[in-house]
C-alpha cells in the first residue's frame, strides 16, 4: 500500500504537467484555426456524435466521419449501396451538418484494401511537410487518408491550394489527392 501511494504521488505531477501541456497545445491550435472557437468545438462534438452513431449501429465498422466547418467527410467502406445512402442520410440528419462529402467505397469487406498504418503515416508526413512549408498554415486543413487517397478538407487562401495539393501529391504512397477546400476570406 505504501508503494502504491508513493507511485501515485510521484506520478501525479507528471499527469498534471502532461494535461497542462496538452491544454496549451490545444489552445494554440484553436487560436490559429481560421474557424471560430464555437465552430471548432461544434465540429469536434458533431464528429464524435456521428462516429459514435455509426459505431453503435453495428454496420459501419469501416466508416470514418471527419467534420470541418459544418461539413462532413465520409470515408471508408460500406457493404451495400443502401448502407451508403443511409450513412449519408445519418450525417445530414445532424442539425449542424450543412454538406456531406460522400467518399465511401461500396465493397465487400474481404476485398477492401485500406491500410491504416500506411494511411496514418501518409497523413502525418503530409501534415509535417505542410507545417514546414513557408506561408502555409497546416492548421487550416484536416487531412484524412484512406486507401492511399488523401482528402484535404478545410479553409485555405486560394494562393495556397496548389502548394498544398502538390505537397500531398508528391508523397510516396499517395494514389490520389481530393481537394475539399473552401477559399478563406
Amino acid at each position: 500500500m505504501k508503494h502504491l501511494t508513493k507511485t501515485i504521488l510521484l506520478g501525479l505531477p507528471v499527469v498534471i504537467l502532461s494535461l497542462n501541456l496538452s491544454s496549451c497545445a490545444n489552445a494554440v491550435l484553436v487560436a490559429t484555426d481560421p474557424r471560430s472557437i464555437a465552430t471548432v468545438t461544434n465540429d469536434n462534438e458533431t464528429a464524435q456524435n456521428l462516429n459514435f452513431a455509426y459505431a453503435e449501429s453495428g454496420v459501419y465498422g469501416d466508416l470514418t466521419v471527419t467534420v470541418y466547418n459544418h461539413k462532413a467527410l465520409l470515408t471508408g467502406r460500406v457493404s451495400t449501396k443502401e448502407q451508403r445512402k443511409n450513412a449519408v442520410t445519418m450525417a445530414y440528419s445532424n442539425k449542424y451538418i450543412s454538406k456531406v462529402y460522400d467518399y465511401l467505397v461500396v465493397e465487400d469487406a474481404k476485398k477492401y484494401q485500406a491500410s491504416t498504418i500506411n494511411d496514418s503515416y501518409i497523413t502525418a508526413k503530409v501534415k509535417t511537410d505542410l507545417f514546414s512549408t513557408p506561408g502555409v498554415s497546416s492548421n487550416n486543413v484536416k487531412l484524412v487518408t484512406n486507401a492511399g487517397v488523401v482528402y484535404i478538407f478545410g479553409l485555405v487562401p486560394a494562393k495556397q491550394e496548389k502548394t498544398i495539393y502538390n505537397q500531398a501529391r508528391s508523397m510516396s504512397g499517395v494514389n490520389n489527392v481530393v481537394m475539399l477546400v473552401e477559399r478563406q476570406k
